[in-house]
């Protein structure tokens, strides 16, 4: 686990500079999952993730620990490939993302989307597993098409039941604030998809754009 690493050399190196000067350390990770893990309750992950979760938290404040999305880690210019030419001009490289050189401010990291849902539940403890099971039947999907012939409106209202639901399954990753484009096109894909399926003729709706 690189968050491990990262924290067990930063309290080597904070150790030997504390000699001479003091240091406030923050710390950066692309991975989402690795960060709910470090942020959330230790006691719900598996034995594998809680021990080392234990470990970076005995050694760093866990508030200390911040999101870097992958197009700003430099270490990622080596995984996706990159010339020894370009690498020696790159400043990411040398001065890393942008952010560091804006004062002494540190962005925080809110609302961040797991990348992979799936690797994030299987490290839970099954008694930390919820199961929610949601059935749209014809009658639901029905009225909620019959409430309103505007699509723009329909479409927000299947995104607010998708938030809905993802907020119950994932409390510590609550969403909040304007819809997210990915949590619209989610609940377009179902007005597609659904309509159709559930016997519904779509396209006897006269739908305003």
């Amino acid at each position: 686990m690189g968050a491990l690493l990262a924290a067990r050399l930063a309290k080597e190196v904070s150790r030997v500079l504390n000699e001479k000067i003091s240091t406030t350390n923050y710390f950066w990770t692309d991975s989402t999952i690795a960060l709910s893990w470090i942020q959330g309750p230790s006691n719900r992950w598996k034995v594998f993730v809680t021990n080392r979760v234990k470990e970076i938290r005995s050694l760093t404040d866990k508030d200390s620990w911040r999101h870097c999305p992958g197009k700003d880690n430099p270490s990622d210019l080596l995984t996706r490939g990159i010339s020894a030419d370009s690498l020696i001009n790159c400043e990411k490289w040398w001065k890393g993302p942008s952010f560091l050189q804006e004062g002494n401010t540190v962005p925080v990291s809110n609302n961040v989307l797991l990348s992979d849902e799936s690797a994030y539940l299987e490290e839970l403890k099954p008694s930390e597993r919820k199961t929610f099971t949601v059935i749209l039947d014809n009658n639901l999907l029905n009225h909620i098409l019959s409430v309103s012939n505007n699509f723009q409106k329909n479409l927000c209202v299947f995104s607010y039941i998708y938030r809905f639901i993802n907020n119950c399954k994932r409390p510590p990753n609550k969403q909040i604030g304007p819809l997210r484009m990915c949590e619209i096109q989610r609940a377009e894909i179902t007005l597609v998809k659904l309509g159709p399926a559930n016997g519904i003729q779509l396209g006897n709706k006269r739908f305003v754009l």
